[in-house]
Order: C-alpha cells, then sequence, then structure tokens
C-alpha cells in the first residue's frame, strides 16, 4: 500500500503536471479516510477534508434470517458473479488507461517516425496479456450466470 501523503493534494489536469485544475480546494484533504485493498487497486489511498475516516460495512449479528442451504448457495453464487464483474472492469480500466500510448505509436507511425519513449512489442504484449485475463474472467463469469440460472 502506497505511503500516504496527509498534506492535501492538487489536481492536474497533464501528464507533466503543470495545469492545477482544482486550485487550493483539495489543500485541506489531509485526513487518512481509507487506505485498503481496495484503494491500493487504483491510487493508493483516499482522504477526506471533514476528518471522517472509512468503516467497512459489517452484516448485523443478530435479525438477519437463517440462510436455507438453497439460499446460501444462491447468495455465495450471486457474490462470486459480483467479484468476476468487479475483476474485469478494474482490468477493463487499466487497459484503456494505455490508450494513449497506442495512440502516440500510431501517430508516430502515421508519421513514418519512431517513438523512443514506448516499445511497441512490449505495450502490445502487456495490452494482450490484460485483454487474455479479461476475455478467461468473461467466460468464468459466463459459466457462472449459466449455472446460476439453473
Amino acid at each position: 500500500q502506497a505511503e500516504p501523503n496527509l498534506s492535501g493534494f492538487d489536481l492536474f489536469l497533464d501528464m507533466k503536471a503543470e495545469i492545477n485544475i482544482g486550485g487550493n480546494a483539495y489543500h485541506g484533504f489531509t485526513t487518512l479516510y481509507r487506505n485498503d485493498e481496495e484503494t491500493a487497486a487504483y491510487n493508493g489511498y483516499q482522504l477526506s477534508n471533514d476528518e471522517s475516516v472509512y468503516v467497512a460495512p459489517t452484516l448485523p449479528e443478530t435479525g438477519m434470517p437463517e440462510l436455507s442451504d438453497e439460499e446460501r448457495a444462491a447468495w455465495e453464487m450471486q457474490n462470486q458473479i459480483v467479484e468476476k464483474e468487479s475483476q474485469i472492469q478494474r482490468l477493463k480500466v487499466k487497459l484503456s488507461s494505455t490508450d494513449y500510448i497506442i495512440i502516440k505509436l500510431y501517430e508516430y507511425s502515421l508519421a513514418g517516425k519512431t517513438c523512443s519513449e514506448y516499445d511497441i512489442e512490449e505495450e502490445h504484449e502487456k495490452r494482450q496479456a490484460l485483454r487474455d485475463e479479461i476475455n478467461s474472467l468473461e467466460q468464468e463469469l459466463s459459466l457462472l450466470k449459466e449455472n446460476n440460472t439453473e
């Protein structure tokens, strides 16, 4: 997990961090709100500006009806489906976050130039690995959904 910087933050429009579109609006975000596996998948942690901190939801221990084996199996199946969908979405976001690299390489290629910043083969391999993982998870998801309707 990322080491939290609790001095607030800036919001930049460009990769060179020259166009600050947040001004000073986020400088007051100095409380560690959340720092767990979920936030690590994105940017590492979340901050708040009102001293609030994240509390994971919990199921109440009382007042919950007992689930039959069939209901529990259906509940577990639904949780597996949601998890697969979430994994797929995260991978699709990761894949689309590298689109700009491919566009840049393609633009250079059209202009008859070579882009020394990125290696086309390496980028293709990374992106293909993400697509392969997405396809595999989508097949698993399809099977889960088929089994869920039976």
